[in-house]
Formats: C-alpha cells, sequence, structure tokens
C-alpha cells in the first residue's frame, strides 16, 4: 500500500513537472499538490496520536504553499513560505522525537549552518521586506535538517532533508540572486524528490542505524 501510494506521488509530481511546458493551464495548482495531499493521507491512516495531527498538518501546509506558489509564485511568495515553516517546523518536532545524539553529525550541522549564513548573505539586497521572513525561515530548515540527521534508523529522512535544502538552496539562488534558465522544473522536481525520501522515511519500516 505504502509503495503504491508514493508510486502514484511520484507519477503526478513527474507529471506536474512535464506539464510546466504548458503552463499556466487550469487547475494546475491541485495537480501540483497532490503528492503532498498524498502524503499527508498517509499520516492521517498510517500513524495515531500527535504524530498524526503535527505530520497531517505539515504535509498539509505543504500542498497549501505548493498551490499558492503555483498560482501566483511573486504575489504568493511570502504566504508560501508560511505554509513552508509552518511544514518545516512540524518535520523538526517530529524528527526531534526520533533522533539519537551522535558526535559523528555535528561537521554536517556546521556546514549546513555556514551554507545557510552564506545563502543569506548573498541574497540579503535582494531580499527587501522578505528580510526577517527568510532569516526565520532559513533557520526552521536548518533546525528541520539538524533533527534529520539525527534520525539514525530512518536513513531516507535525512536524504530528503539535505535534498530538500538543495531545492530551497535554488530557489533562493533564482529568486533572489539571479534568475537561472529552465529552473523551476529542475527545482520542483528536486522538491518532490525530497517530499518522497521524507515519506518513505517516516511510513515505511526502520532500517539499520547509521
Amino acid at each position: 500500500m505504502l509503495d503504491r501510494c508514493l508510486l502514484f506521488a511520484a507519477v503526478a509530481g513527474a507529471a506536474y513537472v512535464v506539464s510546466l511546458v504548458a503552463h499556466p493551464y487550469p487547475c494546475s495548482w491541485a495537480l501540483k499538490a497532490v503528492p503532498a495531499l498524498v502524503l499527508c493521507g498517509l499520516a492521517l491512516t498510517r500513524l495515531v496520536g500527535a504524530r498524526r495531527a503535527i505530520l497531517a498538518t505539515a504535509f498539509l501546509a505543504a500542498a497549501a504553499g505548493d498551490a499558492l506558489l503555483d498560482l501566483d509564485g511573486s504575489a504568493n511568495l511570502a504566504p508560501g513560505l508560511g505554509c513552508f515553516l509552518v511544514m518545516q517546523i512540524g518535520f523538526a518536532i517530529d524528527f526531534a522525537r526520533q533522533a539519537r545524539g551522535t558526535p559523528l553529525r555535528a561537521p554536517a550541522i556546521w556546514a549546513l549552518v555556514a551554507a545557510g549564513v552564506a545563502l543569506v548573505a548573498v541574497a540579503w539586497p535582494g531580499l527587501g521586506t522578505l528580510r526577517i521572513p527568510v532569516v526565520v525561515y532559513v533557520a526552521a530548515l536548518i533546525t528541520m535538517t539538524a533533527t534529520a540527521l539525527h534520525v539514525r534508523d530512518r536513513p531516507w529522512i535525512a536524504r530528503g532533508a539535505l535534498a530538500f535544502v538543495v531545492s530551497d538552496a535554488l530557489i533562493g539562488v533564482s529568486q533572489f540572486v539571479t534568475p537561472f534558465p529552465a529552473s523551476t522544473p529542475f527545482i520542483v522536481a528536486i522538491y518532490y524528490a525530497s517530499m518522497l525520501m521524507i515519506g518513505r522515511g517516516l511510513f515505511g519500516p526502520p532500517e539499520d542505524a547509521r
């Protein structure tokens, strides 16, 4: 069941990426949100208690962010950022509950912090009124990824979190520093891959500790 759901989400995501050649078109926002909605459904049906509420809310917020950014990426950038901030906080809370401390992760976390600071510094002149929201979001993203790196028996979570960092970094460069050709399909494909990897880690069976 899990594999079929993730495959459906992957096919929907691939369909959206391919359909970008015809964008905009009616209801493209709905197609873009399908993978996150599938993951929200998995959270509702496979988890219980506080975890179900936290992760279902996180994936639902991601779906809302997807829809908003598809409808108008420029006008809806701030509310879209807010939606993904909710997602990052939800992930960080859940991952922190599963985390097991290890000093081996410290260099990777410091590298993430350095990369986040460098990206904000480079993008700073172009952020305008979004400076504070972006700083808050980057802090939440780093926190989410740091907690993901400590979930030692579910490595797909860490892989997905790192892919999410790459996707968001590319968005930051394209949006606030310098656009690059074909950025949207490339970024969206990495984003979908990150979400599916996190979903595999969250809802699949534990693996050997790393």
